[in-house]
C-alpha cells in the first residue's frame, strides 16, 4: 500500500502487519524522511478511511470508529497500530436464550390451542365431544429439586371438555362439562434446557 500526500509523492509506504494477542492489529509503515510520526498517522489513516468503511460490520461500526497510534519501532520503522477494543460506544449482543424462551411460550399459549382446534370435535354415535380450553398448573417441584432426585421438570395440563347430544331432536339437557386432566409436559428451565429424569437436555 502506497499513501500519497497532496503534492502527489509517495512519502509513506506499507511495511509489514500483525494481529497482536489483544485483538490490536499492528500496521508498519515507512516513511522517506519528510514526514514525522504525526503527519505520517495523518496520511495513513485517511487512506484506511475508505478500506475501515467496506470492512467493518454494522455492529463493529456502532462501537465508533477505530482508534490509531503511532510509534516508532525498534527496527526504526514507524508502528501504526488500529485498535478495534477502544470505542466510545458497545454494541450488546441480544440474549441468544430468549429466542428458545418465547418460543416454548408461543407453544403453550398458541400452539397447543392450535392441536386442540384440529382434533376437537369429535362426533361419535350422536354425542359431541368438545374442547373448550385447556389450563396449565403450576410445577410440582423446582429445578434443583428434579436434578437432584432424577424427575422431569413439568407442569400439569387439564381439558375442559364438554360433551353435547347431536341433531335437532336432542335432549338439550344432556349437556356434560368436565374439567379431564391431560398429563404433564416439560417446561422449559430459564436457560433454555429441559429436565428429563434428572437430565437436561436442548432442543435443537
Amino acid at each position: 500500500m502506497l499513501c500519497r500526500s497532496s503534492d502527489g509523492k509517495e512519502h509513506v509506504t506499507f511495511a509489514d502487519y500483525s494481529v497482536q494477542s489483544d485483538g490490536n492489529l499492528l500496521l508498519e509503515v515507512q516513511t522517506d524522511g519528510e514526514f514525522g510520526p504525526k503527519e505520517a498517522l495523518s496520511l495513513v489513516e485517511e487512506e484506511l478511511s475508505g478500506m475501515l468503511e467496506v470492512l467493518l460490520s454494522s455492529p463493529v461500526k456502532e462501537r465508533g470508529r477505530p482508534s490509531m497510534t503511532i510509534r516508532p519501532s525498534a527496527r526504526g520503522v514507524e508502528n501504526g497500530t488500529v485498535s478495534f477494543g477502544e470505542a466510545s460506544s458497545f454494541w450488546l449482543a441480544p440474549d441468544l436464550l430468549d429466542v428458545q424462551r418465547e418460543s416454548y411460550q408461543r407453544f403453550l399459549q398458541r400452539g397447543l390451542k392450535k392441536i386442540l382446534a384440529e382434533i376437537f370435535p369429535v362426533k361419535s354415535g350422536g354425542l359431541i365431544l368438545d374442547c373448550l380450553g385447556y389450563s396449565c398448573g403450576e410445577p410440582f417441584r423446582s429445578p434443583a429439586e428434579c436434578l437432584d432426585l432424577s424427575l422431569t421438570y413439568s407442569l400439569p395440563i387439564a381439558l375442559q371438555m364438554r360433551l353435547t347430544s347431536e341433531g335437532e331432536s336432542a335432549d338439550k339437557n344432556r349437556i356434560l362439562e368436565e374439567e379431564v386432566p391431560l398429563g404433564e409436559i416439560p417446561l422449559m428451565t430459564d436457560d433454555g434446557t429441559f429436565i428429563i429424569r434428572g437430565v437436561k437436555r436442548i432442543v435443537i
